[in-house]
């Protein structure tokens, strides 16, 4: 939930945030999207990939997906991502969580998703 906070275009103690005031990009890992700080209006400044649990037991998917619609209508530049049966912290590399088969396969894909998000949009 940080994440889209800071991502915000108006991210605290960020004067104007731009990707060159602020981050040039990130990635938010089943983020908490019912949160007061980005309830109403959010526009990111920078691209974000969400990474969201279809069976997340501790933050809402449906909030989530519901947050990235809103965000992408107002202008963000958020992808969405959600891992079917996946579960919150499904990338946690323990036995409890990786022995699940929805897990593993969120996580490999996770990974992957990542390098190349950011090898696009950091690469110089």
């Amino acid at each position: 939930m940080t994440v889209l906070v800071t991502m915000s275009d108006h991210a605290p103690g960020i004067d104007h945030p731009t990707p060159v005031t602020g981050f040039r990009a990130a990635i938010a890992e089943y983020p908490g999207c019912g949160m007061e700080a980005i309830k109403g209006r959010y526009v990111s400044y920078s691209p974000i990939l969400m990474m969201i649990a279809s069976a997340d037991e501790e933050v809402s998917p449906k909030r989530c997906e519901e947050f990235a619609q809103k965000a992408r209508a107002a202008g963000s530049n958020l992808e969405p991502i959600v891992y079917p049966d996946a579960e919150h912290n499904f990338d946690d590399p323990g036995e409890a969580k990786q022995s699940k088969p929805a897990n593993r396969r969120a996580t490999a894909d996770a990974m992957r998703r990542a390098e190349a998000f950011f090898d696009a949009r950091l690469r110089r």
